[in-house]
């Protein structure tokens, strides 16, 4: 298998990813070795339901091959390597790991470890997906950059290191102004994507999933669900058009002095989800769009979005989270567990270059935890 970083280059990033958790962990007070990325989240069971009859002829494959359940885990999180309250700017992520031969009973943490990256032959297919239709870092190198600069500098650096990052990836910046700027009001109602392109057959396609408004929908939510956020994004971008960097750090102040008078809970999103699945269940469309050809729909150029007038998103099945409570013993096997593109079973696969990077660098984020917790189920 190809991919666009050298062995050399796979091995630096692996070296800042290790830097990056041994950071993180310094700062926790319990010296815990948490993802590299994606640290906080929560994990729920859940199915996906498939109708072959609904799944063109050449989709048709894998997993999609005849109509079936098959059970799978729904990791919930945030986009950043530490642990922070929810109201803090942040991408959200969705990893979905589905049970390719039906059965859940009795898989741990630990036998990620064994699933091959990159080869087809495992137990699980991953689909990892964030809240944006294109990824915030289209590269793995930038995407450590991104943490290291950011986030795992001395307080007095940070703003140096920072400053210096987003004047050298200026659309990353406006990425994560737009997406995490303010924070969404309910993961129930925010939709995911893949961003990164996968393989179903020979068909490269790139997934979604998308709410069941109507079945997610409890009471207290807003009667229009199509503007997922706290407060309305205009009330920050009259603050900031053609505004310094000084005065765009005073409109984000005053936004979230706002928002800590209404959200109490660190963990607002996570008790949420937990609320709504104590009374009903929640069903998410799994959509794909399918690739055109490199000019609408490229491969690699990841930041070029395939919208919905080149390539419309259609269900292939539902992802259906049915009504639970919290399962301490399936979070600590899910969040022991590996979630990694790389981890697909025969009919399934992915092009990206960027997929190729994170088989390599998820796989060291997860040695490290399992290494340094000493913990036999850390991967």
């Amino acid at each position: 298998m190809t991919h666009d970083l050298s062995l050399a280059q796979l091995k630096a990033v692996q070296d800042e990813i290790e830097g990056l958790q041994d950071y993180f962990a310094d700062k926790d007070p319990k010296r815990i070795y948490r993802r590299a990325f994606h640290a906080k989240g929560f994990c729920v069971r859940a199915e996906v339901r498939i109708d072959a009859s609904k799944v063109p002829k050449e989709l048709q494959h894998g997993i999609f091959s005849k109509s079936r359940v098959l059970p799978a885990w729904v990791r919930y999180s945030n986009g950043l390597g530490k642990v922070q309250a929810d109201l803090s700017p942040d991408v959200r992520g969705f990893a979905v790991k589905i049970f390719a031969d039906g059965k859940e009973a009795g898989f741990n943490g630990a036998q990620s470890r064994a699933l091959p990256s990159g080869k087809p032959g495992g137990k699980t297919l991953d689909i990892l997906n964030t809240n944006g239709a294109v990824p915030t870092t289209n590269t793995l190198p930038a995407l450590v950059d991104f943490q290291r600069d950011t986030q795992a500098q001395a307080f007095y650096k940070l703003p140096v290191t920072a400053t210096r990052f987003f004047s050298g990836h200026p659309t990353i910046l406006a990425l994560l102004l737009t997406r995490t700027i303010p924070p969404i009001r309910s993961l129930a109602h925010e939709r995911f994507w893949s961003g990164s392109p996968y393989t179903i057959g020979s068909t490269h396609v790139k997934y979604s999933f998308t709410p069941n408004h109507n079945v997610n929908r409890r009471n207290g939510d807003p009667r229009t669900i199509g503007n997922n956020r706290l407060l309305d994004f205009s009330s920050y971008t009259a603050h900031i058009a053609g505004a310094s960097f000084k005065k765009r750090l005073q409109a984000l102040q005053k936004i979230y002095s706002e928002l800590k008078k209404t959200v109490k809970h660190k963990d607002y999103l996570s008790r949420d989800i937990w609320q709504r699945l104590g009374e009903r269940p929640l069903e998410y469309d799994l959509q794909v769009q399918l690739f055109k050809d490199e000019t609408l729909t490229p491969l690699q150029d990841l930041y070029n979005e395939w919208t919905e007038e080149e390539s419309k998103s259609f269900t292939i099945a539902k992802l259906h989270i049915p009504q639970q409570r919290l399962d301490p013993a399936l979070q600590d096997k899910c969040e022991n567990a590996s979630f990694n593109p790389g981890h697909f079973v025969k009919g399934h696969g992915t092009p990206s270059f960027l997929n190729h990077g994170r088989f390599h660098a998820y796989h060291k984020s997860a040695s490290n935890r399992y290494n340094h917790n000493q913990n036999p189920e850390s991967l």
